[in-house]
């Protein structure tokens, strides 16, 4: 439990016929690359972060104008169509 699963107990046999478990020597030493996961935010991670917030409400109100215009064109021409029809 909480040990390496590469580095065994390190098990001491006795004169006396007892044996002692201990753990690895080398502990401390043991090193294991960790991948897919980051360090902790710090404060100045956090406030770069946040001070981005503005800028993505300004993204998605321009990217909803966009649609909004695309949606209008396309209205304009369907009730140009329909118009058309009548004459």
């Amino acid at each position: 439990m909480g040990r390496h699963p590469d580095e065994p107990v390190t098990e001491t046999h006795h004169g006396d016929g007892s044996t002692t478990i201990s753990p690895r020597q080398s502990f401390e030493s043991w090193k294991q690359t960790v991948q897919s996961q980051c360090a902790a935010w710090t404060a100045a991670d956090l406030e770069a972060a946040t001070s981005l917030r503005p800028l993505e409400l300004v993204l998605e109100t321009h990217q909803a104008i966009e649609l909004l215009h695309a949606s209008e064109e396309k209205f304009r021409g369907l009730a140009g169509l329909s118009s058309d029809a009548y004459w």
